[in-house]
């Protein structure tokens, strides 16, 4: 199941991505797909 998860990129900017669980407490690559004003948008 997918679930919406919240990190931050090296400089400290929000990146919200659906993932799985397994990402939990991980560093992972994330590709950025869409800015908005408070945050970034990724996607695996």
């Amino acid at each position: 199941m997918k679930i919406c998860y919240l990190g931050r990129t090296e400089t400290n900017k929000v990146v919200i991505f659906e993932g799985t669980e397994d990402l939990i407490d991980k560093t992972i690559e994330i590709e950025i797909v869409k800015d908005r004003q408070w945050y970034l948008e990724g996607k695996l």
